[in-house]
């Protein structure tokens, strides 16, 4: 096994660890785990939905495809409604 493969095994069982150590009272280990898990969470989605946007979206209407301007449009009205 190389290095990351042993790292990836030993911060899964320990973040698993600190998720579990909630049980024992609200702690630091579990804050950081929690924190992490939220952030990545949220910088994962992050990355998703831009690519979905550039790959499903606008390659297809730079490419001259305009009826993904109305797409374009109708999402961003989504926005709007706040």
């Amino acid at each position: 096994m190389d290095f990351n493969t042993v790292f990836q095994i030993w911060a899964a069982a320990l973040f698993t660890i600190w998720v579990y150590s909630i049980a024992f009272r609200d702690n630091p280990f579990f804050k950081f785990a929690e924190h992490t898990f939220v952030g990545a969470a949220a910088g994962h989605e992050i990355v998703m939905g831009v690519d979905n946007v550039i790959r499903c979206g606008w390659t297809p209407f730079a490419r001259g495809a305009f009826i993904y301007a109305v797409v374009f449009v109708l999402g961003f009205l989504l926005y709007t409604r706040y």
